[in-house]
């Protein structure tokens, strides 16, 4: 969980408001700019998704289409599938392979949601007087932490 302390200028909307109070708005603030933030990355990636999903089984779409949809799902696909890895074999090559895949997509993922984050800033120093994060780091990542001590 990220700590949170009050800025010591009184030049923000929420200064007269007691610690617990400005704290659990902030907490809450935190988890809706992060859920606000990946509903709009999710409808920003998603619009029209189903569209061509159906004109490629059709035959129907152009090239780019097929390379858009194909991207999209070898992304996801192997941001799903790669901590699968160590309970299909045994080789630590193949493993720590694995980990380093997953930790970039993690890492893109991640840095997309966190540039969103800058559009938000002005809001932020306007209600609680100083930049709040998105989240912890590594909130994207899946693959099991007993992999890295490998």
């Amino acid at each position: 969980m990220i700590a949170i302390s009050r800025p010591l200028h009184k030049k923000y909307a929420l200064h007269s408001v007691s610690d617990p109070t400005y704290i659990s708005f902030v907490n809450g603030y935190t988890t809706a700019k992060q859920f606000g933030v990946k509903g709009v990355w999710i409808y920003i990636s998603g619009s029209g998704l189903a569209d061509i999903c159906f004109s490629a089984l059709k035959n129907e779409s152009k090239k780019y289409g097929k390379r858009k949809i194909a991207a999209g799902m070898v992304s996801l696909l192997t941001w799903m599938g790669t901590p699968l890895v160590p309970l299909i074999t045994n080789s630590t090559k193949i493993i720590k392979i694995a980990n380093a895949t997953h930790t970039c997509i993690t890492f893109i993922a991640e840095t997309c949601e966190d540039c969103t984050n800058l559009a938000w800033l002005p809001f932020d120093m306007i209600l609680v007087g100083q930049p709040v994060p998105m989240g912890n780091s590594g909130r994207y990542n899946r693959f099991p932490r007993f992999i890295n001590r490998i």
